[in-house]
């Protein structure tokens, strides 16, 4: 599947000039590579002055003591003016409070009110707390984490992973590395060379290494629990601006990409789409939860195909998959890769278009022929190309998947047995 897929879906872009040609896919948009343009950091200073001073609403003498026309006697000889006056200064202390202090503050004054009017029948709620973490704090905590990797003339990013000096980043940010070698800076600004441990371009991901430096491991969430709609934050290096923080949220989950030219059809599935403003120069780096976490390792952004500037769309390696792909990189194993054999594109009707099948292929063992709509596997539905190339990109070599298809408006099912992606 994943040699062969083709989806009218906005090319990724990465972090160097590569040669590629777009797809006249009804002008879709493109993707931008994440390059860095050096240039210049900016210098805005924000505006100073004074506050205009607030007027009470009458400038002559307050009547009643003053309190804001509130009475601070009525002139009764029973003396009922002052309690009515003490009620009315009990609302607004209470109203202060709840604006102020919230809900704790205020059930507590609200209980000792109720305690003095119904002698002791007291029930004390507490009001629910809603936990505001500071963003700041989580870019604090996180950046000592992340780092900026310059190899041959591109350069990106990277996220520390252990103790031991391992990064991750994306393949595509060292694939133009001289001699298996990058440079790596923190950061508190200090560099030191670094090793490419190993690489995997079909998942973009890649682990370069840096010794004898101490170093902050970042921690690593669950990204299969990300939600859309979950705010995050991405951290990188655009346009060479070290540690940019941008803010968003978590906007799509589970997109497919198309990789390369038209003699490479590739594709990056189960991404994370995200609104959090990403440039040339991020690729590679984290995109962190309101835990601190990182669950995905930014990649791709979309583009107009003109510039290369950020249109609110971009993509995320999840973290699951980027830990798993790092770990077997640094033991040393060899990343393999499930093939099915087909080209496939969405259908209006739902499903996934059998364009091409590869020769050879497990598809062609399985009878699958040019024409047919596969719509499930495994029982679940298949809705457009994107979830068809996510569920065989998920499985391994030697997996079988019971296929479901249309074809001629007959629906039938084949087994088809994955085998690992040709090189």
């Amino acid at each position: 599947m994943s040699e062969q897929d083709e989806h009218p879906t906005p090319r990724p872009e990465w972090s160097r000039p590569v040669s590629w040609t777009s797809r006249p896919v009804d002008q879709a948009p493109t993707t931008e590579p994440n390059r860095a343009y050096p240039g210049p950091p900016g210098d805005a200073s924000p505006p100073t002055g004074e506050f205009p001073q607030v007027q009470p609403p009458h400038a002559g003498p307050q009547p009643y003591g003053g309190l804001g026309g509130l009475p601070a006697d009525s002139g009764r000889p029973d003396g009922s003016g002052g309690r009515i006056f003490g009620i009315a200064l009990l609302i607004l202390l209470l109203m202060g409070i709840a604006a102020a202090g919230g809900g704790v503050a205020g059930a507590w004054v609200y209980a000792q009110v109720a305690a003095d009017d119904n002698a002791g029948n007291v029930m004390v709620v507490d009001a629910p707390q809603l936990d505001y973490t500071s963003l700041a704090s989580i870019a604090s905590q996180v950046s000592p984490s992340v780092v900026q990797i310059r190899a041959g003339d591109g350069s990106g990013s990277g996220v520390v992973m252990s103790d031991e000096g391992y990064i991750v980043t994306n393949a595509h940010v060292v694939e133009s590395s001289q001699g298996g070698q990058v440079s790596v800076r923190f950061s508190d600004g200090d560099t030191a060379p670094a090793t490419i441990v190993g690489a995997d371009a079909r998942s973009d991901i890649a682990v370069v290494r840096v010794q004898d430096v101490p170093v902050t491991p970042a921690t690593f969430g669950d990204s299969d629990q990300v939600l859309v709609g979950d705010t995050v934050l991405a951290i990188g290096s655009p346009l060479d601006f070290q540690g940019s923080v941008t803010q968003g949220i978590i906007s799509g989950r589970d997109r497919t990409l198309p990789v390369g030219g038209p003699d490479q059809r590739r594709s990056l599935s189960g991404l994370l789409q995200t609104d959090a403003s990403i440039n040339p120069g991020n690729s590679g780096g984290p995109l962190v939860n309101m835990a601190g976490e990182v669950i995905g390792i930014n990649t791709a952004i979309a583009t107009d195909g003109v510039g290369s500037g950020f249109l609110g769309l971009g993509f995320a390696v999840p973290s699951n998959r980027a830990t798993d792909v790092a770990q077997r990189l640094i033991a040393g194993e060899e990343i393999q890769h499930a093939y099915m054999g087909v080209s496939v594109t969405p259908v209006d009707a739902g499903g996934a278009l059998i364009g091409e099948v590869a020769p050879n292929s497990p598809a062609e063992e399985a009878g699958l022929q040019e024409g047919d709509i596969v719509v499930g596997v495994d029982g679940k539905r298949i809705t457009d190309s994107s979830d068809l190339v996510n569920v065989v990109q998920s499985a391994k070599p030697g997996d079988t998947l019971e296929v479901e298809f249309q074809r001629q408006g007959v629906t039938m099912t084949t087994t088809v047995t994955l085998t690992e992606a040709p090189d």
